[in-house]
């Protein structure tokens, strides 16, 4: 026949998981009854709760942790690559190029930065030659400013003393051409 099932408080005051059959027996009405505890019932289930509950606390710390050494492994390089770029926009070359023997993106960061690194010193180099080369022109060219200003000055003392020596010569010429007339008129 049919299977009854039901909870229920039994004798002792438990809450109580029954399943039973009517059935009738010799002319007799009798029910087959089995019982279990509700806390029997769910041993099990709380146990399978238990487990899981804990595997996935334990997965999720093992994902936690893998995941931040993986986070770690790739944002260290990146930020010590980054740190190197900072220094040598500052202008410091002497920096050391974190990754350049790694054989990812972050080794290819790295190389980049060390090229950049490197024409940086050639341009810092080349800056540095032009500005030496531009203050040789500046010294020559005040050297032969003090040349010339020497030239001209030593030249206006010579036209002064030729101009003071014309004079004088004009003056002694014109005083021996007066004497010179002067004994033609007196051997007349």
């Amino acid at each position: 026949g049919d299977v009854y099932k039901s909870q229920v408080i039994d004798y002792r005051g438990e809450e109580v998981v029954s399943a039973y059959v009517p059935f009738s027996f010799l002319g007799v009405n009798w029910a087959l009854m089995a019982e279990i505890d509700m806390v029997e019932t769910m041993s099990h289930a709380v146990s399978l709760r238990n487990v899981i509950l804990r595997d996935t606390i334990l997965l999720v710390l093992v994902i936690f942790f893998l995941g931040k050494k993986v986070a770690t492994q790739i944002s260290q390089p990146i930020a010590n690559v980054t740190k190197s770029m900072r220094e040598l926009a500052d202008g410091n070359i002497d920096i050391d190029v974190y990754g350049a023997d790694r054989e990812d993106e972050i080794g290819d960061m790295a190389r980049t930065l060390g090229v950049f690194k490197e024409n940086r010193k050639k341009a810092d180099m080349l800056a540095l030659e032009q500005q030496r080369s531009q203050e040789e022109q500046l010294r020559r060219a005040e050297h032969l400013g003090t040349i010339t200003s020497s030239f001209e000055g030593k030249m206006i003392d010579l036209v002064s003393s030729l101009s003071g020596a014309t004079t004088e010569l004009d003056t002694t010429a014109r005083s021996m051409n007066r004497i010179a007339d002067e004994t033609t008129g007196q051997t007349k």
